[in-house]
């Protein structure tokens, strides 16, 4: 009895291991699992997002907020429509509360090289009070991104766009190096709400100086002639004077 028990346990083990039929008094285990094969370079660019779901795969993404899931570094028509929201939502929040008054946002037009405008034709970044449109140069701005980064970007930006805040106060007149340097001093009223909101990165206000305050670029772009926007110490002094005390200083 004992013997046909034990021959029938070891049958039960065989048919709950998987093993063919027929009672064996030294049965053997089950057949190991084949191997799966091992994913190599799942993350080639090192930037977090996996190969599979990465637009971009060997190019890292840029972390700052702005279309951070697709796996590819910033670009302008990424960035500037960002920038844009979020300068207007800061002078929405300033007229409406300081001046009490309503803000109409600027139009915003991407070009290559150079364009026209009611004000005439023009390159680079520049604003128009006739048709309230910032003209943005995107050959300049890729140029800022990559040799810079995204906050000089958003920073030219924030200074055409104050350019436009001068025009619906009735500031803006024909542009001189004063009026030129109220815009930085504007864009720095931005750059310290955005600062208090935790828009900004480590870095990027350093960014902002570098792109702001660039005089007789190598390029020789007439955005940075210390003739047109003041010298390197007058913006450094006009953003940082907005930065410190806020955009109703600027007055």
């Amino acid at each position: 009895m004992k013997s046909l028990r034990r021959a029938c346990l070891y049958c039960a083990l065989a048919v709950l291991s998987a093993l063919p039929s027929g009672c064996n008094s030294n049965p053997v285990g089950p057949s190991p699992l084949p191997q799966l094969p091992v994913a190599v370079n799942n993350d080639t660019d090192g930037d977090g997002i996996l190969n599979a779901l990465d637009r971009c795969p060997t190019q890292p993404e840029t972390k700052n907020g702005v279309f951070d899931r697709d796996g590819c570094p910033d670009q302008v028509a990424d960035l500037y429509a960002v920038v844009k929201n979020d300068v207007d939502l800061f002078w929405t929040g300033y007229f409406n509360s300081v001046l009490l008054r309503p803000y109409f946002s600027a139009n915003m037009r991407l070009f290559r090289g150079a364009t026209g405008s009611f004000c005439g034709s023009g390159s680079g970044p520049f604003y128009c009070g006739l048709d309230n449109t910032v003209y943005l140069d995107e050959g300049f701005l890729e140029s800022q991104l990559s040799r810079i980064g995204d906050f000089a970007v958003a920073v030219v930006i924030a200074h055409e766009i104050g350019h436009h805040t001068q025009n619906l106060l009735g500031l803006l007149g024909q542009i001189s190096i004063q009026k030129e340097l109220q815009a930085d001093c504007l864009a720095g009223g931005w750059a310290a709400s955005a600062t208090i909101r935790g828009q900004l990165d480590n870095g990027d206000l350093q960014e902002g100086a570098r792109s702001l305050f660039e005089v007789g670029d190598p390029a020789g772009t007439p955005w940075f002639a210390s003739g047109a926007h003041g010298s390197a110490a007058q913006r450094n002094q006009a953003f940082a004077t907005g930065f410190a005390r806020g955009a109703f200083s600027c007055s």
